[in-house]
């Protein structure tokens, strides 16, 4: 079955028989018969069902779902305490094992480096802190040198005297 004309610029495609732009009205039409239960074919309704405006049906709750929940829980690979005697299995298993083994070394690895992120980024903020109190006393110095020396250079009478 070929479709005629491959990929339209909706992102929809043509079903065999369609004209390429309908009009308004007879494209209307068409999804208020799908909307209203008319029979459609399936890659009709595969198209209009990714139409915006198409409400999709809810989903079924199913009983099993509960049951699943209040039985007992399926064994992962790596919680198989017993070796399998197929040696695939047991490779399997062995995978399975070691692939959680790696997955709990890598998070406590991430959980390390956040801690010590957070370290630096205390240490880092303290720093700056103090850099600027640094920065403030050093000017507070430069200010004092550069009166000091103005009060050298003066003359002597108009300098008052330092006891």
């Amino acid at each position: 079955m070929s479709l005629s004309g491959a990929v339209t610029g909706s992102n929809q495609l043509r079903l065999p028989g369609s004209s390429g732009r309908e009009e308004g009205g007879a494209r209307q039409a068409r999804r208020g018969q799908a909307q209203e239960g008319g029979k459609s074919t399936q890659k009709e309704s595969q198209i209009v069902s990714r139409r915006k405006g198409i409400n999709y049906p809810a989903p079924k709750k199913s009983i099993k779902m509960n049951q699943r929940t209040m039985q007992k829980k399926k064994l992962k690979l790596y919680e198989v305490a017993k070796p399998f005697s197929d040696p695939l299995k047991e490779k399997e298993r062995q995978n399975a094992i070691n692939a959680k083994k790696n997955r709990e070394k890598k998070h406590s690895l991430v959980l390390i480096a956040r801690q010590e992120i957070d370290q630096l980024r205390e240490l880092n903020k303290r720093m700056q802190k103090d850099a600027i109190m640094e920065k403030k006393k050093l000017f507070a110095a430069r200010r004092e040198i550069k009166l000091l020396k103005s009060r050298i250079h003066e003359p002597f009478e108009k300098a008052p005297l330092l006891s």
